[in-house]
Formats: C-alpha cells, sequence, structure tokens
C-alpha cells in the first residue's frame, strides 16, 4: 500500500507504516516521483511472486507460509504489515544473508 496524504510529521509517517503502509509520499509530490514509487510497489510484489514457495519456511519455531502470507511462533499466529511480512520472508528463505553481509 502507498500511502498519499499531506500529513509531513514523523509521528505520521510513523504511524502510516504501523498501519501496514509499504511506502508513504507526501504533498506535493510529481507523477514522475509517484509512478517510481508505483513501479518500485510492483517490482517488489513481481519478486515475492517469483521467490515464493508453496510449502510454508519452518526454523526453530519460527513458521512463514508465503502462500497464505502468515507467521507463527511456537504455534501462535503473529500480525506483521506487508513489509514486515516480506523482510521476515526473505530473512527466512536464507537465514545465514544477515551474517554474510555483516562479515
Amino acid at each position: 500500500m502507498l500511502m498519499l496524504t499531506a500529513k509531513t510529521e514523523e509521528a505520521d509517517k510513523v504511524a502510516g507504516f504501523a498501519v501496514g503502509a509499504d511506502d508513504y509520499l507526501t504533498k506535493p509530490f510529481s507523477l514522475r516521483e509517484l509512478a517510481a514509487r508505483v513501479k518500485a510497489i510492483l517490482r517488489r510484489m513481481e519478486r515475492m511472486r517469483a521467490s515464493g514457495s508453496d510449502e510454508p519456511i519452518v526454523l526453530d519455531g519460527l513458521e512463514v507460509d508465503g502462500s497464505r502470507r502468515r507467521v507463527a511462533v511456537d504455534g501462535s499466529e503473529i500480525q506483521l504489515t506487508p513489509l514486515e511480512f516480506e523482510i521476515l520472508a526473505t530473512l527466512a528463505r536464507d537465514p545465514g544473508s544477515c551474517s554474510r553481509a555483516s562479515s
């Protein structure tokens, strides 16, 4: 979800992301910037579809089900924003990627 708004305060932006926004664009904005942000969201969605698997990822009590967009920890479902889900799913697909990137 892309939020288009006149609210420019940091608290407003944080609240927007907390309710599930993938991006936040404040007025005034150019049509070129809007188009670029929409294209970026569409690219992320396409990568998500391409890399998605029907099999849930299970790691030490964490279950990430990409087909149902569901996350559970020790059997308890947790709610994530779309962006949080994508970050977690990306990391779960390649759990050693963070340690490799920081070394």
